[in-house]
């Protein structure tokens, strides 16, 4: 029975990456400078999407649950929110929560393993997981998510900080993903058109020995019959 997970590989590939860190020290030096920028992302977006929620839920408080930041755009207006980002899916707190805790895991377990040259696609990776660990601790906590950015000049679900850094990250994401999409079919087109021309060199290399060829054939052919009409007339 073929293994979904092959442990073994998952640690020879830990065990060989260790050693190239024990033995580079540039590369030991890349890989701390760069997990260290990404843990101070990680760790803003949640406390930023944290704080924000405290504050804004005693800010709120004091005014009724709503307050008008900018007439006829934006209102702050508190919402308990059982559901995912941007208000769907509601009442689905646990199924969510596990949902969201299994996505994290998978998102941490890739950027481990991820190349570091891949800095779009690890910033993407990692605001996406600290909004979904700030909406996470909430479900956990509370049982809902507290919201409360709201545009009043169209019908739209009000949301958090969390929810904003996930759709950032997601877009982010998606842009990479055409760009290595582009890429590589542009690649695969350079990659054709480079062959065609080394096909196209190379038939017209044949070609020319070929006719080089007969043209060497034809004179010998010539020459004999040179020397056998000499020979006739003597």
């Amino acid at each position: 029975m073929k293994k979904i997970l092959d442990f073994d590989k998952v640690k020879d590939y830990f065990k060989n990456s260790i050693n190239q860190l024990k033995t580079d020290k540039s590369l030991l030096k890349k890989f701390l400078i760069i997990s260290g920028i990404e843990f101070l992302l990680l760790a803003f977006t949640i406390v930023f999407d944290l704080c924000m929620k405290e504050y804004l839920y005693d800010f709120l408080l004091d005014k009724g649950g709503n307050y008008t930041v900018i007439k006829g755009f934006l209102d702050l207006t508190y919402s308990e929110n059982t559901g995912a980002g941007f208000g769907m899916f509601k009442d689905g707190t646990l199924a969510l929560t596990v949902i969201t805790a299994i996505i994290i895991v998978a998102i941490f377990g890739y950027l481990l393993v991820a190349k570091r040259n891949e800095i779009w696609l690890r910033i993407s990776l990692v605001l996406i997981a600290g909004g979904g660990i700030g909406n996470l601790v909430d479900r956990i906590g509370l049982k809902y998510v507290r919201d409360f950015f709201e545009f009043t000049f169209m019908d739209f679900a009000i949301f958090n900080i969390a929810d904003f850094f996930v759709t950032v990250g997601a877009f982010m994401l998606v842009f990479y993903l055409i760009y290595v999409l582009v890429k590589e079919f542009l690649n695969g087109k350079n990659t054709n058109k480079d062959e065609n021309v080394t096909l196209t060199a190379s038939n017209a290399a044949e070609t020319a020995v070929d006719n080089k060829v007969d043209s060497v054939v034809a004179a010998e052919e010539k020459s004999e019959e040179t020397v056998v009409e000499k020979a006739d007339e003597e």
